[in-house]
């Protein structure tokens, strides 16, 4: 999802030590750009601690996924593919089946 919505991997680093060291750590910029509902879940879903991190129901029924919340929180110029990733995402949930990259 953060690759969908921010067009790059949360994690970018040159080895596998950096990357398991950085994901632990859990220092993962967002975007400032990125303000809502869709930073919302972007947080929720990048939270280092599993505990406290929402399962995949969980994140499915958060407000970001709700095919009437507006996304205009989302302040770059091209919001076409949050909205294409969503309506996918929200298509693949109600016919039963898990998202995939088909279903986008």
């Amino acid at each position: 999802l953060f690759f969908c919505i921010c067009g790059k991997l949360p994690i970018q680093e040159s080895s596998l030590m950096q990357t398991l060291l950085k994901v632990k750590s859990g220092d993962i910029a967002i975007p400032d750009n990125i303000r809502g509902t869709t930073r919302d879940i972007l947080v929720a879903l990048l939270e280092p601690n599993a505990d406290a991190r929402p399962s995949a129901l969980e994140a499915l029924r958060h407000a970001w996924f709700d095919p009437e919340n507006d996304v205009g929180h989302f302040t770059s110029d091209d919001t076409g593919i949050i909205d294409h990733t969503k309506r996918g995402l929200h298509t693949a949930h109600c016919e039963g089946s898990p998202p995939t990259v088909h279903n986008l």
